[in-house]
């Protein structure tokens, strides 16, 4: 949807030029914005063909058709897909990599501890970057104790593309000594953010929230390289699977030395917590009651997260990519 507030089709070409018999090259064009007032799959199909038929394209060649999975294009009964290959049988719908990875890496919300972590993450963001007076603060405080860091905004976590939060996370993690001293000192201001700055302060001092952001970088550094990959122009479906092959053997391997992983991701959010909190990390007091899959009994505070938050993520990515890349290899 654009500024007007009208919905509009992005159409891109995907295709192999071979220019005066020399190499084939792999392109791909944007074609444009077509405005859509309809959203029908019957309209949307018609819309994408009729702009072929402009552009003198022979969709007999087609071998190929990609979108994102919601039912009016990805439909297996009367979405866009369906439609055209009624037609057009050689265009095989392909479900986007970008989008089917964006999926994978957005059901790591569904372990609430990581849920929890990146809603604070994206709560002290948009208080540095949305109040002139905190982010004054916080610059103040960089250039007053990490002078030397390249990293000088947060960025935000996009709220659509869940691929794109690595590096929010990263930088967050680099600046958070600065972080916490500038919402400690917004807190005993009289501003009307201080409240929030305090309750933020007192969110991220919690071992649950330093534990949970170290799960979060470990394991986004594992999928960047395939999300970059997918959003690359020269990409094709064979390497995509290739990738996101590799990718699940790292995260089996890192299942089956749990333990020594998270002992490292640990003691990271052990020197977070000793030496801006001087506290030791500290599993949550287990009621009488089990009330919550995730009040465990457990021998240690270190066994406690382990698995409550960095097996759990592992257990939902490898899942999600079996189901949304590996089981789709009959393709090839």
């Amino acid at each position: 949807m654009d500024v007007s507030g009208t919905e509009q089709l992005s159409l891109c070409i995907r295709y192999v030029d071979i220019p005066d018999l020399k190499a084939p090259v792999l392109r791909e064009d944007f074609v444009g914005f077509i405005p859509i007032n309809d959203q029908s799959s019957e309209n949307l199909s018609n819309v994408i063909l009729q702009r072929c038929d402009e552009l003198n394209l022979d969709m007999t060649k087609c071998v190929g058709q990609g979108y994102d999975g919601a039912a009016n294009m990805a439909g297996h009964l009367s979405g866009v897909q369906t439609r055209i290959r009624e037609n057009y049988p050689k265009a095989r719908y392909i479900h986007c990599a970008s989008h089917r990875l964006n999926l994978t890496l957005s059901n790591v919300m569904s372990v609430p501890a990581i849920r929890n972590c990146l809603g604070v993450v994206s709560q002290v963001v948009n208080l540095f970057r949305n109040h002139s007076n905190a982010n004054k603060n916080f610059q103040e405080t960089i250039q007053e104790h990490a002078p030397d860091s390249k990293k000088k905004r947060l960025l935000r976590l996009c709220g659509t593309r869940f691929i794109e939060r690595h590096d929010s996370i990263i930088v967050f993690l680099e600046l958070f000594e600065c972080i916490v001293m500038a919402l400690e000192e917004i807190a005993q201001r009289t501003w009307t953010i201080s409240s929030t700055a305090s309750t933020l302060h007192s969110a991220s001092q919690k071992s649950e929230f330093l534990v949970s952001s170290v799960v979060c970088e470990k394991l986004f550094s594992l999928t960047l390289p395939l999300s970059i990959f997918l959003q690359n122009k020269s990409s094709d479906l064979v390497s995509a699977m290739k990738y996101a092959n590799e990718v699940l053997s790292s995260l089996r391997q890192m299942r089956e030395t749990a333990n020594d992983t998270f002992t490292e991701i640990f003691q990271v959010a052990s020197k977070f917590s000793a030496n801006l909190f001087d506290t030791e990390l500290q599993a949550p007091r287990v009621t009488s009651r089990q009330k919550s899959s995730a009040n465990l009994q457990t021998t240690s505070n270190e066994e406690y997260f382990r698995v409550t938050t960095l097996i759990p993520c592992i257990d939902t990515l490898i899942q999600n990519l079996t189901d949304r890349f590996i089981k789709n290899e009959d393709i090839l």
